[in-house]
């Protein structure tokens, strides 16, 4: 799970996803590795939340807020 930490993203909240990230996977008992990025690039969208699944295309999410990381996580774990 990759999320932009760039100035932008820290701006727009990717500190508290990070935590949502956590807690749900802790809530879920998964192991996953959250992978803290630099500036994706468009900051308009941030937070930008990106899932990669073993074998799996990179998905990416725009404009994530805590209560969407649920959905995110479900839909993939």
């Amino acid at each position: 799970i990759y999320v932009g930490v760039g100035s932008c993203g820290l701006a727009a909240g990717a500190m508290e996803v990070i935590g949502a990230i956590e807690t749900r996977l802790a809530r879920k008992g998964l192991d996953a590795e959250i992978i803290r990025v630099g500036c994706i690039g468009p900051c308009y969208l941030e937070p930008l939340v990106d899932v990669q699944m073993p074998g799996r295309p990179r998905i990416s999410y725009s404009n994530v807020t805590p209560e969407f990381v649920p959905a995110i996580l479900d839909s993939f774990l």
